[in-house]
């Protein structure tokens, strides 16, 4: 009995010892960028003993070197582990987004809700950035082009249009033109602070209720980004810094898809590119509605060349 729980200990001692060989490899590959290599050590070192800290090594791995749907695999994988968080689902969702799974992505968005309640205030934003790509609401076409809309999308939260309610809907804007309904698109020719007046009416025996609400929507003048090496002895390191932004009520998000299977938010972001070439680089302006209406103001598109 002594002899085989010795031979049981000896047995996991080289099984840990093993894989503590081949993660340190894999550690060793991640750091030279040579992330293929490391996704080989990883495995290797998985297959020994499975866990989370492994399984999104290998997901970051593969997301490194570029490979989208390799690393949205591994992102799920890691999800079977019991160490999971909100960021992990929403790595996954990101790469799901970018792979153009869209039904996929919106049930990874409610699963996030359901299993962290605390999450639920970020419900809206990455819906609204599945349904941008989706949809392709913002589409920049040439090599450096920018398409700002000057639109919103008008939606009175909770309130639904029902003839048998007898409740009327208006949205009444600055040049006089009046929209029925609880929620309509308006595109303005120009820029600025424009003012919105929503109204219901409501008819009962013979009485007549007017409520108004005036909300205020803000468009930027000139938005525009800049790329630039975050450190020359590491050309492949960016900042991507956004400017001519208003601090506006109905500015909300700036998103980032750096065209290699990366997204960020922010205003000012760092990203490592893994191959080189041309990189096509694009920044997503969203607003937000006071009544809690995520849309895109605008986008723009750049191009920059790693040597």
């Amino acid at each position: 009995m002594k002899n085989l729980l010795l031979a049981i200990l000896l047995l996991f001692g080289l099984v840990a010892h093993g894989q503590l060989k081949e993660e340190r490899r894999g550690d060793a590959a991640y750091t030279s960028e040579k992330y293929l290599r490391a996704v080989s050590s990883y495995k290797e070192a998985y297959k020994l003993e499975p866990s989370y800290t492994l399984a999104k090594k290998i997901a970051e791995s593969y997301h490194a070197g570029g490979y989208s749907k390799e690393a949205a695999n591994w992102y799920f994988e890691i999800l079977h582990h019991p160490n999971q968080t909100p960021v992990d689902y929403y790595k996954l969702i990101n790469l799901l987004i970018l792979n153009k799974e869209f039904v996929e992505a919106q049930e990874f968005i409610d699963l996030v809700v359901l299993f962290y309640p605390e999450e639920e205030t970020k419900k809206p934003l990455y819906t609204a950035l599945k349904n941008l790509y989706q949809y392709n609401e913002c589409s920049p076409i040439t090599a450096y082009s920018k398409k700002v809309n000057y639109c919103a999308n008008l939606n009175a939260e909770g309130l639904t249009d029902n003839p048998n309610n007898n409740i009327n809907y208006y949205w009444t804007f600055e040049n006089g033109d009046i929209i029925n309904g609880s929620s309509t698109r308006y595109c303005y020719k120009t820029p600025g602070i424009h003012k919105v007046k929503f109204t219901s009416v409501k008819k009962t025996l013979g009485n007549t209720t007017t409520f108004d609400t005036t909300i205020t929507l803000n468009f930027f003048d000139d938005p525009d980004f800049e790329i630039a090496v975050a450190n020359r002895k590491r050309p492949n390191e960016v900042n991507l810094y956004a400017y001519n932004f208003r601090n506006t009520d109905n500015f909300y998000e700036v998103v980032w898809d750096t065209g290699d299977g990366h997204l960020y938010f922010g205003e000012s972001v760092q990203h490592k590119f893994s191959k080189k070439g041309k990189q096509t680089i694009r920044m997503y302006i969203l607003g937000k509605s006071q009544f809690g209406e995520i849309y895109p103001i605008g986008c723009l598109k750049k191009s920059w060349t790693l040597n």
